[in-house]
């Protein structure tokens, strides 16, 4: 199970959430195309449902979602992990 802390504090993620960040991180610093992460949302047909999702993430991991850090948006490409 992936166990998330932010200042020591746990962070709960859905399963959902939790495999989305999990292909990010695998590829973390690299864009990953909405249709691959559509794959682990269990709706690969509906890549909306991954932007949803993102925001949900975000919601949880960023301080300010609305001007994420860590979770990018990457035109015509994806979402990226960027991670210091």
């Amino acid at each position: 199970a992936l166990k998330l802390y932010q200042n020591g504090v746990p962070i709960y993620l859905t399963a959902t959430e939790a495999a989305l960040l999990k292909l990010l991180a695998d590829h973390a610093g690299a864009p990953v195309s909405r249709a691959a992460l559509a794959q682990v949302t269990g709706e690969p047909t509906n890549e909306r449902s991954v932007d949803v999702q993102i925001t949900r993430l975000r919601k949880k991991i960023e301080r300010e979602p609305g001007k994420p850090i860590y979770v990018q948006t990457i035109r015509n490409a994806g979402y990226q992990l960027n991670v210091d």
